[in-house]
C-alpha cells in the first residue's frame, strides 16, 4: 500500500506541475483560454483527493487486530482486508495515473510544434484516436475512464515497449 501511495504522489505532483502556470510553459490548468475555462482544474483536484484517500488507506490491515476464536487466535492478520484494500488502492492509483496521462497529451498539444519522443508520440496519437484535444471546458468522466483503462489493461505499456523495447520488470 506505501508503494502505491508514493506513485501516487508522485503522479499527482506531476501533473500539478502540468497544471500550474507559474511552475510550467504552460497556460494555467492546460486551458486553452485560462481565466474563462477551467481546463485541467478539476482533473487535478480528483487526483490531489484520490492521492489522499490513498494515504489513509496505506495504513497496513493487519495494524487493526483482535483477539478471536474465545481467545485462542490472538492475532487475525485482515488478509481479506488487505487484498480488498490493495485492489481498491490499484484502481484508485490507475485514476491516478491516468489524470496525468490525460494532462500530459493536452500539454504535448499545447506545445506543439514542438515534437515529443517517439514512444510519448505513441501514446499520445493513441490516446487522441478516442480522446479529443480539450478546446473548451467539458467533462472529463469517459475521457478519464478510456485512459485508465489503457493503465490498467496494459495498453499503455505495450505502446511505449513497441517503440523503446522491453522496459526491464
Amino acid at each position: 500500500m506505501n508503494a502505491v501511495t508514493v506513485l501516487a504522489k508522485i503522479s499527482e505532483h506531476r501533473t500539478d506541475r502540468m497544471v500550474n502556470g507559474n511552475f510550467s510553459e504552460l497556460p494555467a490548468f492546460l486551458a486553452p483560454r485560462p481565466g474563462l475555462d477551467s481546463g485541467y482544474m478539476i482533473a487535478q483536484y480528483t487526483a490531489a483527493a484520490l492521492t489522499m484517500e490513498l494515504r489513509g488507506m496505506a495504513v497496513p490491515a493487519s495494524a487493526d487486530t483482535v483477539a478471536t476464536s474465545a481467545g485462542q487466535e490472538d492475532v487475525v492478520s485482515n488478509a481479506y482486508l488487505a487484498a480488498l484494500k490493495a485492489c481498491r488502492a490499484a484502481r484508485k492509483l490507475s485514476h491516478v495515473v491516468a489524470i496525468e496521462v490525460m494532462c500530459a497529451v493536452q500539454a504535448l498539444d499545447l506545445l506543439a510544434p514542438r515534437s515529443p519522443s517517439p514512444a510519448a508520440e505513441a501514446l499520445r496519437a493513441r490516446i487522441r484516436e478516442t480522446v479529443p484535444t480539450v478546446d473548451a471546458d467539458r467533462g472529463f468522466h469517459a475521457d478519464l475512464e478510456h485512459i485508465a483503462e489503457l493503465v490498467r489493461s496494459g495498453e499503455a505499456l505495450r505502446i511505449v515497449e513497441n517503440v523503446i523495447g522491453p522496459l526491464s520488470r
